[in-house]
């Protein structure tokens, strides 16, 4: 199996300030992968991230068993075609909130 490189959604991108207390925001539906990019601000803040669809029952909230994002890091996951929110909190950190940028797109994972 061959890796693709990302291929972002141009004008899908986000970028939202991470709180204590987990937060919704929409995206778009229809592709298959999601990168996300801490922006290294809000110095050691570690963020938790989670992407579902709106249609999801019984959605628990954001948490450690999550997808953890590293102050001034990146990562790039796959994502069910039809996830269109994703919820995402500061957990452990000082300094002031983190910034976070939210992209759709494809590839960029095995």
């Amino acid at each position: 199996m061959t890796a693709t490189p990302f291929n972002p959604m141009y004008g899908g991108n986000i970028r939202v300030t991470v709180l204590g207390t987990p937060t919704e925001a929409s995206i778009t539906p229809g592709t298959g992968s999601l990168r996300i990019v801490h922006e290294g601000v809000g110095g050691s803040a570690i963020v938790a991230v989670k992407i579902f669809a709106s249609t999801d029952v019984g959605t628990t909230p954001v948490s450690a068993k999550d997808i953890i994002v590293l102050p001034a890091t990146s990562v790039i996951v796959k994502k069910p075609i039809d996830a269109d929110r994703v919820q995402y909190t500061q957990l452990v950190g000082t300094g002031t909130a983190p910034l976070i940028n939210i992209q759709p797109g494809e590839g960029g994972v095995l």
